[in-house]
């Protein structure tokens, strides 16, 4: 969240039509988008405005794009507001926030990134990420799966198979083991904390 907000102090800083200026706002984009629903760099790559992302008149944001790796569609559903907020800065490129639904029916067609016909090259996205916060976009997805996975590791592999898009339970099976190892620990250190607490009351 800080370096999303450095890249946009960084794009108000630049005159807004500067490359620098639409690549600082393009990597917050990214990384908005990413912090809701982390995919992968070659899909974020080839999303389309007004297909893959949709905004809404009432300005609500809406994701849902088939992957390139399973071609499985992955359905995001309505991003988060201020998730949404970033969008509409990244392509306004300071205009006027009242011009944000306007600006998107230009745009409606166009990469989101690009803002052209053609999307960048499928590793610009993990660049740009890792350029703002020392680690690529695929890392992202990574540390999403962990952090749940220590957090509830009984519930973790459902969540992260629907969170990361996996067509079926087999494609997280090496995620699912650590799930169960980490559950196993854990319940193992809860009976050993019990045990201790009763040799301390003897």
């Amino acid at each position: 969240m800080r370096a999303l907000l450095g890249k946009l102090e960084e794009a108000n800083g630049l005159p807004a039509w500067t490359a620098e200026a639409e690549t600082a706002r393009a990597t917050a984009a990214i990384l908005a988008v990413c912090m809701n629903d982390p995919a992968r760099t070659g899909d974020v790559a080839t999303w389309t405005l007004g297909e893959a992302l949709v905004r809404e008149p009432v300005g609500r944001w809406r994701l849902r794009w088939r992957q390139g790796k399973t071609g499985h569609w992955k359905e995001a559903g309505e991003l988060w507001p201020e998730v949404g907020a970033v969008l509409d800065e990244h392509i306004l490129g300071c205009r006027p926030r009242r011009h944000a639904q306007r600006r998107f029916e230009e745009l409606r067609g166009c990469n989101w990134l690009s803002f052209a016909d053609a999307p960048y090259a499928s590793r610009w996205p993990s660049e740009k990420v890792r350029n703002a916060i020392g680690v690529p976009l695929h890392d992202l997805r990574t540390l999403a799966a962990d952090y749940l996975r220590m957090h509830d590791p009984v519930a973790a592999p459902r969540i992260v198979a629907v969170l990361l898009g996996h067509r079926t339970q087999e494609a997280g099976g090496e995620y699912r083991v650590l799930c169960a190892e980490t559950a196993a620990q854990r319940g193992w250190r809860e009976i050993r904390a019990i045990h201790a607490q009763g040799a301390g009351r003897v």
